[in-house]
C-alpha cells in the first residue's frame, strides 16, 4: 500500500489512510465470515431446564447465530424442530419438553422455546444448582459438561467477534481476510501493485471458493443430499 506498517491499530496517532484499513479488514472480516457457516464458527451451548420456563436466552444476538439441534445431556434424545406459529398454537401445558422453535428476544438476543414448559420435575435444589444456567463452548473444549436430563445440548453456529486489538486472533482463513480487505483498499487508492481491484477482488473469489472447498471437506456428511 506504500504506507508505513501499523505498529497499533489502535494507536491514535495512525495516519487516516492506516485508520482506513484497519476498517477494511474488519469489513473483509464480517463479509468472509457471513460467507459460510465455517467449521470453526461451531458452538455448544448447554441450557439447564427450569420450572415453569420455556424460553432460554442463549447470550447471543440473533443476527450472529444460528441452531441446528438441540438433544438431552444424557440421554442425548432429540427435541424436534417446529416452527414458532406451530409453537405458538399448541396447548400451553407442563411436562417433559419434547419441542423447540429458536426464539428472538425483544432485546435481540437470541433464545429457544421449548414445548410442553418444564413441570416440577425440573425444579433444583442446593445440590443440583450447578446444573442449571447456560454455558457456552467451542466443540474443542466441549467435553460432556454436566451430563443430566435436566439439561440440554444445543448445538449450532455463533459469529466470532470481529478482531479489534492487535493479538486478536483470526479464526477465519486469513489469506481470504487478507486479499479481501487488499481488494477494498485497491478500489479506495485505485490500484495496488499493479493489480486493479477488479482483479484483486477476483483472486479473492477465488481463495474464498477453494477455503470453503476444504472446510466442507471436514464435514462432507453435512453436504450430503438425498431425494426423498
Amino acid at each position: 500500500m506504500r504506507e508505513d506498517e501499523i505498529d497499533n491499530v489502535k494507536d491514535k496517532d495512525n495516519e487516516p489512510q492506516q485508520k482506513l484499513v484497519t476498517r477494511f479488514v474488519k469489513d473483509a472480516y464480517s463479509f468472509v465470515q457471513k460467507s459460510h457457516t465455517w467449521n470453526s464458527s461451531r458452538r455448544i451451548w448447554t441450557v439447564g431446564l427450569q420450572q415453569n420456563e420455556a424460553v432460554y436466552p442463549l447470550g447471543v444476538q440473533a443476527g450472529q447465530a444460528q441452531i441446528y439441534s438441540i438433544r438431552y445431556g444424557m440421554t442425548e434424545q432429540q427435541l424436534i424442530e417446529v416452527t414458532q406459529p406451530d409453537l405458538a398454537r399448541r396447548r400451553q401445558k407442563h411436562g417433559k419438553p419434547v419441542y423447540f422453535a429458536p426464539s428472538q428476544m425483544t432485546n435481540g438476543n437470541l433464545a429457544i422455546q421449548v414445548h410442553p414448559t418444564p413441570d416440577e420435575n425440573y425444579t433444583g435444589n442446593a445440590g443440583e444448582a450447578s446444573l442449571y444456567g447456560v454455558a457456552e463452548y467451542t466443540v474443542a473444549l466441549y467435553n460432556g459438561g454436566l451430563s443430566h436430563d435436566k439439561q440440554l445440548v444445543v448445538e449450532g453456529y455463533k459469529m466470532s467477534s470481529v478482531p479489534v486489538e492487535n493479538a486478536d486472533i483470526i479464526e477465519l482463513p486469513d489469506q481470504v481476510v487478507l486479499y479481501y480487505a487488499l481488494a477494498l483498499a485497491s478500489r479506495e487508492r485505485g490500484e495496488v501493485g499493479g493489480q486493479s481491484s477488479q482483479e484483486l477482488f477476483g483472486l479473492s473469489r477465488s481463495y474464498m471458493s477453494d477455503a470453503i472447498s476444504w472446510d466442507v471437506s471436514n464435514s462432507r456428511g453435512e453436504y450430503l443430499w438425498e431425494a426423498i
